[in-house]
């Protein structure tokens, strides 16, 4: 289990007031549906999500967007991009400069909860991308061009890809401005 599980599950004791960027128990799915507005994202950020689908379609579906205006092809427009291509989850977010950095899922399954969290952290003095599927690390890469990013719509889904089937829950982004754990 990543190393900020149980902190972001019960963060209030933890995290200091007002490092919340936003923070849903349970959302309704809907296309083009923005769920919050944030004014500010900063280079050091935990987001995590439960993500329930309930049928998997073919092609690709949006889960949550986290963008400063657009789809992709800009950095900024993936902070991050949650989405299905059929059973797998395709995770993407703006690092070192590629404003479309993504890993993949194994196949999930069907009505079981996937939990996923992305963390970029400071270490010292560097930066670090990281993505987790159900406690087990997809990816650790330095960040070698962290971005603050202004006025991020959070969309769940988004209008450039059709909603999955299913349903998101536990939806938490956090921000200090330095890292409370170690990646290593």
């Amino acid at each position: 289990m990543p190393y900020f599980s149980s902190i972001l599950a019960t963060s209030a004791n933890v995290v200091k007031p007002g490092s919340f960027l936003f923070n849903f128990a349970t959302i309704t799915t809907k296309k083009s549906k923005v769920i919050k507005v944030v004014p500010s994202v900063p280079k050091v950020y935990k987001f995590r999500i439960s993500i329930k689908p309930t049928a998997f379609v073919k092609g690709w579906t949006s889960v949550i967007h986290a963008t400063t205006g657009g789809n992709a092809g800009k950095l900024g427009y993936r902070i991050p991009g949650i989405f299905f291509n059929y059973n797998r989850l395709h995770i993407c977010g703006s690092v070192s400069g590629n404003s479309n950095y993504c890993v993949n899922s194994k196949p999930v399954a069907v009505n079981k909860w996937t939990n996923v969290e992305i963390v970029n952290s400071k270490v010292g003095k560097t930066y670090w991308y990281a993505v987790w599927v159900n406690g087990r690390r997809l990816v650790r890469v330095k960040n070698t061009r962290p971005a603050v990013y202004k006025n991020v719509k959070v969309y769940a889904t988004d209008p450039w890809y059709a909603p999955f089937r299913g349903v998101i829950s536990k939806l938490v982004c956090t921000s200090k401005r330095k890292s409370l754990f170690p990646l290593i």
